[in-house]
């Protein structure tokens, strides 16, 4: 005996699945308009449900490709409403449902994601109430027109701002300069005239201001010196508060390149701390200087780097140091990673 779980669902799966049966259903309940379009040629079923997982007692669905005479491909969702009364949210559903068929198609590769095939939901409903809710989400929304006609197309708007010149990009001068900073974001060389130009409009000592910096340093391939440069031409009053903050954004991606190689922090005050951890004191020539140069060349991977005479004495000078870990030669030398691991 037949022990049906749900008998709606299978009854709406024996009328729509009976081979050329269902192919009648199906065309026999759509516009007329819309059957006209469609080429002589059966319905191809199309494995997969998109229902809601909370919705599966209340709802079936059955997916169909169909052929149209001019050749491209539309789909027909059929969808069955077995609740016993209308559900507002139906539209909404089935938008969602239309959207996961598109993704799911575009995922395999069926269809590029610029050109979607037509999807024509059809509704079967046989509750007791009738049916009173919207056909479309477009004819939910509420709203004056333009703003209706708008909402209802599902057009997004764009501004594409790699294509609009910075003057047009905004009347207020930190909106513009803000933006600017993202339209140049993906250019291969930024001119310091055009860094002086994104930076004078910011306002001097905003949360803007850092802000773009740290972008400015964290995505443009811009060398140090022309940054500083154009800092120090359209920020004279604090550029130095700036360029600290340029620091600190070097040292972020120092870290991170560090922590990529798992190797070495790129933190020169860290390195600092380190050294004098390691050998109890630290010499003069452990200045910022030589833990910047140290952070660059950990930071890139390699071990070999100038090191300073006054470095080398100093290390000579550590009886309990192993000549092996000093690996000193002149005028190149060899900083062990262990170093920076105690």
């Amino acid at each position: 005996m037949l022990v049906l779980s749900n008998p709606h669902d299978s009854l709406f799966r024996a009328l729509v699945e009976d081979g050329p049966r269902g192919d009648l259903l199906i065309r026999e309940h759509l516009p007329s308009d819309i059957v006209a379009l469609l080429a002589e040629v059966p319905l191809r079923g199309v494995d997969g449900s998109f229902i809601d997982e909370a919705l599966r007692q209340s709802q079936s669905d059955r997916l169909f490709e169909a052929t149209l005479k001019d050749g491209r491909d539309a789909l027909i969702y059929v969808l069955l409403e077995h609740k016993s009364y209308p559900d507002p949210d139906t539209p909404l559903q089935i938008l969602r449902y239309m959207v996961r068929i598109w993704t799911a198609r575009v995922g395999r590769g069926e269809t590029e994601s610029r050109v979607l095939p037509a999807i024509i939901p059809l509704v079967f409903y046989h509750g007791a109430r009738h049916w009173n809710v919207p056909l479309s989400v477009a004819d939910m929304i509420d709203a004056p027109e333009p703003l209706a006609a708008r909402a209802r197309s599902l057009a997004y708007v764009l501004h594409d701002l790699g294509h609009i010149e910075m003057d047009a990009l905004s009347r207020d001068p930190a909106l513009r300069s803000g933006l600017a900073a993202l339209k140049h974001a993906s250019d291969s060389d930024v001119p310091e005239a055009l860094l002086r130009r994104i930076l004078s409009g910011l306002p001097s000592g905003s949360s803007l201001e850092i802000q773009v910096i740290h972008y400015i340093v964290s995505v443009y391939a811009t060398p140090l010196k022309r940054l500083q440069s154009a800092v120090q031409f359209a920020k004279p009053e604090n550029w130095e508060v700036l360029m600290s903050t340029v620091a600190e954004v070097w040292v972020e991606k120092g870290e991170a390149r560090g922590l990529a190689k798992g190797k070495a922090e790129g933190k020169s005050q860290t390195l600092l701390r380190l050294l004098e951890r390691k050998f109890d004191r630290a010499p003069r020539i452990f200045g910022r200087g030589f833990c910047r140069r140290l952070s660059r060349t950990l930071t890139a991977g390699w071990t070999r780097f100038w090191m300073p005479k006054a470095w080398m004495r100093f290390l000579k000078g550590r009886r309990n140091i192993n000549p092996a870990c000093a690996g000193i030669w002149s005028p190149m030398t060899v900083l062990p990673w262990s170093l920076l691991s105690q």
